[in-house]
């Protein structure tokens, strides 16, 4: 064959081997493609719904009922969840604390008459006790109250530091007491000493306890008031001055 024929023929063979080879190499690169865009978030997109149920807030419990009240806390005047008023004296002369360990209270004036009321709760049948010291002059008063109502009257259990007692009722409308029964004790402690002084207070039933003593005993079908608040009494006489500290007041079920 003639080598001038042939040249031409490879030449053109490798033009087109060439031609191949750059679209083959062509077709292998990765096409680029164009990334897309992602959307931004949601400026209101809503909180996730709970599936857990929050627990439930405690409902605030409010002052007992019955309790027994130790006077452990400092302070000046009523005790919590008490109130006072006076039947006779003035409130410049009396001063009322607790230390912390007892409830104090101090008459320096005659005739003074002080009544605490427990206001949160009324009772029907009701046991109240009170331990005190005497710190001042040996002639005083202290007193046990129950069916107390504020346009009716309450019952008084009354009791002297020289010995006697009596159980009374307070008339609302009248102002004036009535004497239920009466009598005298040699177990109630004379100076400066403590006492332990119980009323019960069941329906008509009047009960009175002297120092763990049961002491005397009156169903009342005159008033018959049955239900009511609780509280104590201090008072004064013609000697000065006196000081009680009340050591614990219980209010409980009979």
């Amino acid at each position: 064959m003639n080598r001038r024929v042939l040249r031409p023929f490879f030449c053109l063979a490798g033009l087109i081997l060439i031609v191949g080879l750059a679209c083959a190499t062509s077709a292998a690169q990765p096409t680029s493609t164009s990334v897309p865009t992602v959307p931004p978030p949601p400026t209101n997109t809503l909180e996730p719904t709970l599936t857990s149920t929050p627990a439930a807030t405690p409902t605030p419990q409010g002052p007992p009922k019955f309790f027994t009240e130790d006077f452990n806390q400092v302070f000046s005047g009523d005790p919590p969840y008490w109130s006072h008023f006076l039947t006779s004296g003035s409130e410049s002369k009396l001063e009322m604390k607790s230390d912390g360990k007892s409830f104090i209270v101090t008459m320096n004036e005659k005739q003074t008459y002080l009544y605490m009321i427990y206001n949160p709760t009324t009772y029907q049948n009701v046991s109240l006790d009170i331990k005190f010291d005497n710190r001042g002059r040996n002639t005083n008063n202290i007193s046990l109250i129950c069916d107390y109502s504020d346009d009716k009257g309450w019952y008084e259990f009354n009791l002297g530091s020289g010995g006697v007692w009596n159980i009374l009722f307070f008339d609302q409308v009248t102002k004036y007491y009535q004497f239920l029964a009466n009598g005298g004790s040699v177990n109630i402690h004379a100076g400066q000493v403590s006492n332990e002084y119980k009323a019960t207070c069941q329906g008509n039933d009047l009960t009175l306890y002297i120092n763990g003593v049961k002491t005397y005993n009156i169903t009342d079908s005159t008033y018959a008031l049955q239900e009511g608040k609780v509280g104590f009494s201090i008072s004064s006489f013609d000697v000065l001055p006196i000081i009680v500290a009340v050591d614990s007041i219980q209010v409980s079920e009979p």
